[in-house]
């Protein structure tokens, strides 16, 4: 399994970051979990799924929060690569 936690990061912390986990298992590609900012990604872990109709808030990342969610969301994976668009 290999697993590529993607980040498009905002130019400033008022500004949402997009967020998505894509997992290759197989040979397959699917997308594990994809939100408009990490608040909104990390409510994933709680089965919350993304409210595409709300206005994302931006903040500083919690990487380990980020990762935490990543290996709850892979059923205890880990996230083989970072990418940050930056």
């Amino acid at each position: 399994m290999t697993a590529i936690l993607a980040i498009d990061a905002a130019w400033t912390v008022q500004r949402p970051s997009g967020v998505a986990l894509l997992v290759n298992v197989g040979g397959r590609w699917r997308c594990a979990g994809l939100a408009p900012s990490y608040q909104q990604f990390e409510k994933l872990a709680d089965g919350e799924p993304v409210n595409w109709d709300s206005k994302p808030t931006g903040r500083w990342p919690d990487l380990d929060r980020l990762l935490a969610v990543c290996r709850q969301l892979l059923d205890g994976e880990q996230v083989s690569l970072i990418a940050m668009d930056m």
